[in-house]
């Protein structure tokens, strides 16, 4: 596994600390459990120390070394860099950042993105909107690649439901919040849908907070790992998170992988559940060696990787299911597998969350009807 467990920025190292002790804790489990196709499993990390131009060459000398049957990658590793060096090793491979062809199986037939592209977000939102007492919905995104199908993506969402949206606007730049927001509040939306993209959550916080409106603001995010703790001052905001990083009515698998990374060494107070997929990964290929009967198979293993029973079997905890396919490896997710939550403290990975004091904490005060 590569990983950056040492930068100068936090939220990289704190990534890697959370992928470690992910994969610290899915190798002891497995190996508690039989094995990999009968064979004691092994970690071994490599450090990139943020810069993704050391990565290649230390992934290099250990496969020829021998002995390497799957490589992960963890936090700011360029796949350009590592996929390539596994692929030309026939080797498995997990990549933690989507970019490009990397889940086309034409282009990389032995690598699964861990990561969605896009997200369907749109159908996971009812619930958490009934809560919030929602009933005026206005949609907010920069005008980038993809905006409209977000668009139309919560507007399909929302049809047929006890919302209303009644009002989307896009922006440009940073100074363009102000003007979208502006027309959303004279729409008297009660609460705001930011698909928050390009990172302009910054400016449309300072311009909801010059335009002295307290109604909510949902953060909706394209990459799922871009969603960060927000400034707990913003009580009228709350983002988007895998519904395992939230500690609320966690099956008891979620429960027990938390514990027993807790075991390998700890986790780290900055970096969410959602990071943690080597657990996942390192699962996939124990589900999917069982099926083969070997370890030894790259091509077999990722034959069984594509098949829905092989991935029902393994017991994977950030994501429950992958839904990889032959004609795409990467993650087939919707808005089932997200939920929002206001700003809080992370305990183990997890935003701490208290369903009946929701509404309490995003939404203090509404617009007027």
């Amino acid at each position: 596994m590569t990983a950056t467990l040492t930068s100068s920025y936090r939220n990289e190292q704190a990534q890697g600390e959370m992928a470690q002790a992910a994969a610290k804790a899915a190798i002891g489990d497995v190996n508690r459990q039989g094995g990999i196709a009968g064979r004691t499993a092994e970690l071994v990390v490599l450090h990139n120390h943020g810069v993704a131009s050391e990565s290649e060459k230390p992934l290099q000398e250990l496969i020829d070394k021998g002995g390497v049957d799957a490589h992960l990658t963890v936090g700011d590793v360029v796949p350009a860099i590592t996929l390539p060096v596994a692929r030309d090793a026939k080797i498995l491979s997990f990549n933690g950042q989507t970019a490009g062809d990397t889940a086309d199986p034409a282009k990389y037939p032995l690598n699964f993105d861990m990561l969605p592209e896009r997200t369907r977000i749109g159908d996971g939102l009812e619930e958490d909107l009934k809560l919030r007492g929602a009933k005026r919905i206005g949609l907010l995104t920069e005008s980038l690649s993809g905006a409209t199908s977000v668009q139309d993506d919560i507007a399909a969402a929302l049809k047929g439901s006890p919302f209303t949206l009644v009002g989307t606007e896009q922006f440009d730049g940073p100074t363009g919040p102000r003007g979208a927001l502006r027309s959303l509040k004279a729409k008297k939306v009660d609460t705001v849908l930011y698909w928050d993209e390009g990172h302009r959550l910054d400016a449309v916080l300072e311009a909801k907070e010059d335009l002295g409106w307290a109604g909510p603001v949902d953060v909706l995010n394209d990459d799922v790992m871009r969603v960060r703790r927000v400034d707990q001052r913003n009580s009228g905001v709350s983002v988007l998170v895998y519904r395992s990083a939230r500690n609320y009515d966690n099956p008891p698998e979620v429960k027990r992988a938390v514990t027993l990374m807790k075991g390998a060494g700890g986790l780290p107070a900055d970096a969410s559940l959602m990071e943690a997929y080597p657990w996942d990964a390192i699962h996939l290929i124990k589900a999917a060696a069982d099926e083969v009967g070997s370890a030894d198979d790259a091509q077999a293993l990722a034959r069984a990787l594509e098949d829905p029973q092989v991935q029902s079997r393994a017991s994977t905890i950030v994501l429950p299911t992958y839904a990889f396919t032959a004609d795409l490896h990467r993650p087939t997710v919707t808005g089932e597998d997200f939920v929002l939550v206001p700003p809080n403290t992370l305990v183990n990975g997890q935003y701490q969350f208290d369903p009946h004091s929701y509404r309490d904490l995003v939404m203090p005060s509404r617009p007027p009807e």
